[in-house]
């Protein structure tokens, strides 16, 4: 993917995510709490992202209570998730 796909990916996980909080796992996780409602776009996007960098793994796990989203990078691709899951996406290099 070019880095125009990389900024419209970034856009869709902003849309996704908007509402809810992403909280440290570990050094290598993130997990962020969702409505189960977002769930099919979520695997789209989980589909997509790690057809651009498979060294990304995540776990969606789906309840009555909700959906939760564990994303896990290699610690030297700590920053990548990071520009998924919380920085701006603006000036982003694609992975």
């Amino acid at each position: 993917m070019g880095p125009d796909d990389h900024a419209d990916r970034l856009a869709r996980w902003r849309t996704v995510l908007a509402g809810t909080t992403t909280q440290p796992v570990d050094e290598t996780t993130v997990r962020v709490e969702l409505p189960t409602e977002r769930t099919a776009e979520i695997a789209a996007l989980v589909a997509d992202e790690v057809a651009c960098c498979p060294f990304f793994t995540f776990t969606l796990t789906v309840t009555h209570n909700g959906l939760h989203l564990d994303a896990t990078a290699p610690a030297d691709a700590r920053p990548l998730l990071d520009d998924l899951f919380t920085a701006d996406t603006t000036g982003r290099r694609p992975c």
